[in-house]
């Protein structure tokens, strides 16, 4: 007579692929201590990598901690709604001119000439001499998130069409009010 197998021995393998995809799960924000908040967002995108959904796309413009920024002022969340108001009109011309085949290289390529133009402006305004410092640093970081937004807008769309859709979603966006990361900010654009 067979010896009767346990519990465990019967779905052995079972029991250990749920342990390894909850392990995957639990343990993809790494040891460090984090925010309950940012350790759940870290557990929901392992999850949704684990069905077949990830989360593709990198945006190293803004913090990965994705916190608000504490220097934006009321007036610098005008500009940016301009801003934004430039980018959809450009962003339906470009849907129009494109018709279906390439609009995104064509947005990209609109984008760029207003990208540089902005950057224009910041160097102009750090040039000025007349400004309180207190007045210039708010200003140029005023501009600062005007170029970071249009840069993040390049950036995502080049990982497609889905990563801007994506990163609006997880609010890890500019234009949502995140926090630059001036570090790299700096080394894309020198200020």
């Amino acid at each position: 007579m067979p010896a009767m197998r346990t519990y465990y021995e019967r779905n052995k393998d079972r029991l250990k692929l749920s342990q390894k995809n909850r392990n995957e799960v639990k343990r993809a924000a790494g040891r460090r201590k984090v925010s309950k908040h940012q350790r759940k967002n870290t557990e929901n995108a392992a999850r949704l990598a684990q069905e077949g959904s990830p989360r593709v796309y990198h945006t190293a413009i803004v913090y990965a901690s994705r916190e608000r920024d504490p220097e934006r002022t009321p007036e610098m969340e005008e500009a940016e709604q301009e801003l934004l108001d430039k980018l959809s009109d450009l962003e339906v011309a470009a849907r129009q001119e494109g018709a279906d085949s390439d609009w995104v290289g064509l947005y990209v390529e609109k984008l760029r000439p207003l990208l540089s133009d902005q950057l224009e402006i910041a160097r102009a305004a750090m040039d000025e001499v007349c400004m309180d410092l207190a007045r210039r640093g708010q200003f140029i970081h005023g501009h600062r998130r005007l170029v970071a937004i249009i840069h993040q807008d390049i950036e995502l769309l080049g990982q497609g069409q889905d990563a801007s859709r994506m990163a609006s979603e997880d609010r890890a966006t500019v234009m949502g009010g995140c926090r630059i990361n001036k570090i790299v900010f700096r080394r894309l654009f020198g200020f």
